[in-house]
Order: C-alpha cells, then structure tokens, then sequence
C-alpha cells in the first residue's frame, strides 16, 4: 500500500514537472516585450527548416515578409503623423474658443469683474479654462475639489 502510494505520488509530481517544463517552454523569449515579435522576419536559415519549400521559394517568402514589415512600419509611421497632426487641430481649435471666450468675458464683464471672476474661478476649480488661468492646479490635500475640502459648486449655466 506504502509503495503503490509513493509510486502514485512521485507519478504526480513527475506529470506536474512536465506540464510546467511545457508551459515555461511556451513562453516568449525574455527581453521583447510580448508581440515585439511580430514583425520579425525569420532569417534565411531559420526559413530552410520549413519542410517542402525550395530555395525558390523561400527566397520569395523573405522577400514577401521583409515588404510586409516595410509597409507597416510606413503604416505605423502615417499614423503617428496623422495623430500629432490631429493633435495639433484640436490644441489650436481649444486655444481659439479659450480666446474666444476671454475676448467675450472681457466684453461683458470688464477688466475688473473679468479679474474678479478669475479669482473666483481659480478658487473653485479654474482648471476647465487653462488657457485663460494659467496651468491646471495641484490636486492634492487643500486643493479645490480634493478630499476634506467639500465639492466644488455646480457651474452657473446661466437659465
């Protein structure tokens, strides 16, 4: 009973070894970060082990994968100006209505109720109007709208 016990024990752990020789065999190389990889053209040698193709055509299937990453990393490259470009629309649509705002606030209010409102705004969250208050305030202990110090007031809209 004590035999067939160890040999049903060491049979476990034997089975488990294996599973997780397999599962860590899996594993991506250390290093890349997972689906770096993806892009990666096999090497010459690498593609010669693929059973059934001839020189010919392996030749023809580097070629065809080195084009492939080629035109993803031009793909990738578009992308990222188009983004910036994007970027750079929505910075200058925002600074436009900020100024639009100010221009319209200076108007109605004056300098001085301008300068009253600011404060006020500062004091209450001035972070939605960066452009016209200066850069978004701290948040942390103190600041506006920061735990132990209430909510901030609902914006006026005005009806």
């Amino acid at each position: 009973m004590k035999t067939r016990l160890n040999k049903y024990t060491l049979s476990l752990g034997l089975l488990a070894l294996l599973a997780s020789a397999t599962a860590f065999a899996q594993m991506p190389p250390p290093g890349a970060p997972p689906g770096k990889h993806r892009g990666d053209v096999p090497s010459a040698v690498a593609l010669a082990t693929i059973p059934g193709l001839s020189a010919t055509q392996q030749t023809q299937l580097r070629h065809i994968l080195i084009e492939q990453r080629k035109a993803m990393d031009s793909a990738r490259q578009q992308w990222r100006k188009d983004f910036e470009a994007l970027r750079l629309k929505q910075r200058n649509e925002r600074d436009r209505i900020e100024d639009q705002t100010t221009q319209r606030l200076r108007k109605a209010l004056g300098d001085s109720g301008y300068k009253a409102y600011a404060e006020w705004r500062m004091k209450h969250g001035g972070r939605h109007h960066r452009g016209m208050f200066g850069p978004k305030h701290p948040r942390g202990p103190g600041a506006a709208g920061a735990p132990g110090r209430g909510p901030m007031p609902p914006p006026d809209r005005g009806d």
